[in-house]
């Protein structure tokens, strides 16, 4: 028996409900987004939709704010 295989290209979320729940680095095309108690990061230049690269998890509380250093 063959088992199936799947290519996940995007991954959608609802950011938070909070001003700056959300930040853009046009240098790294890098997005960043407080969603529920995590951050979700995305690559706003890998092709025709931002592709989510990976989450930050731990935080015990809603994440309500983000913002790239640097």
């Amino acid at each position: 028996m063959n088992t199936p295989s799947y290519n996940l290209n995007t991954v959608a979320y609802n950011i938070n409900t909070v001003q700056k729940a959300f930040d853009f680095q046009a240098e790294t095309g890098l997005i960043a987004a407080a969603v529920s108690n995590l951050v979700g990061i995305q690559d706003y230049h890998s092709g025709e939709h931002p592709r989510s690269l990976f989450t930050l998890n731990g935080h015990k509380g809603r994440v309500n704010a983000v913002r790239w250093i640097g």
